[in-house]
């Protein structure tokens, strides 16, 4: 594989094709196995632990006397990408500690007789998108490849799972989140306008229960979005978006959130269960 540096810093890669092999050929292959990756939270271990599997599938195959062609490609959040063709360079380099890291695409090829006999993918990008985040196992041998599929299944199962109630719930945290709002709207409405009672304080909280509406879905979103479906949790400190905003969500409740629910409830306690 041969490299070079561009003027501005990006560093590109030029992939050798074996044009001998066509794409008919490449995937004349009697088995494969794919898993759709959500809802996990991937560190810098996990992702070396992924390479050395990639790397020793590519010395089990050329053992076999396979000729092969393994390619760690890195795609950072600065538009520069690297790719690399051996799991040392992923250990020594520094490329995922200084770089904030948007996707990742692990590709093993092991070719006999200019026929593809084992292919393995690894493809995954940080936020929630719902299609692209997979593994694909490839071969001739069926043995071969549920062997090495379950391999690559267990060490994503050991990853740290992305769930928390808020996850779990969606749809009572759409619910709550619209009635913390539509509280909050009523109260400040009634404040500043002082309606009287009958159709002015009627028509005030029903547009304050249409906006809430709308504003809860959009408050649902931004919450979820904070754990999104695949998270590097690797790369510089400030760049870790995601976690900043998880941790100023935490300070929030803690310090505003906590009160004005105890607040609710003292309220909404006495005058609709005890009737007072």
């Amino acid at each position: 594989m041969g490299r070079w540096q561009h003027p501005r810093n990006v560093l590109l890669c030029a992939r050798i094709v074996d044009h001998s092999v066509t794409p008919e050929r490449q995937y004349e292959m009697s088995d494969a196995r794919r898993l759709q990756v959500s809802g996990r939270a991937l560190t810098k271990p996990d992702i070396l632990r992924l390479a050395s599997l990639f790397s020793q599938e590519r010395l089990s195959a050329e053992q076999g006397g396979a000729h092969t062609r393994l390619e760690f490609e890195i795609n950072c959040s600065d538009s520069t990408s690297y790719c690399r063709d051996s799991m040392e360079s992923l250990e020594h380099e520094d490329i995922l500690d200084v770089k904030r890291t948007v996707s990742l695409n692990f590709t093993l090829y092991a070719f006999v007789d200019t026929q593809c006999s084992r292919h393995i993918q690894l493809a995954l990008e940080h936020g929630n998108c719902t299609f692209g985040n997979r593994v694909t196992v490839k071969g001739d041998d069926s043995n071969w490849v549920n062997g090495t599929f379950t391999k690559v299944k267990e060490i994503i199962d050991a990853t740290r799972p992305q769930e928390n109630w808020l996850l779990r719930h969606r749809g009572l945290t759409y619910l709550l989140g619209t009635a913390a709002i539509w509280y909050t709207l009523s109260f400040l409405g009634q404040r500043l306008y002082e309606p009287k009672p009958g159709v002015q304080r009627v028509a005030i909280l029903s547009w304050c229960g249409f906006i809430a509406l709308a504003l809860g879905f959009e408050l649902k979103r931004w919450l979820l979005d904070l754990w999104p479906s695949i998270e590097f949790d690797f790369g510089p400190e400030h760049t870790r978006m995601e976690k900043a905003r998880r941790a100023r969500v935490v300070a929030f409740l803690t310090i505003l959130g906590l009160p004005m629910v105890v607040n609710i409830i003292s309220i909404v306690i006495p005058r609709f269960i005890l009737g007072k």
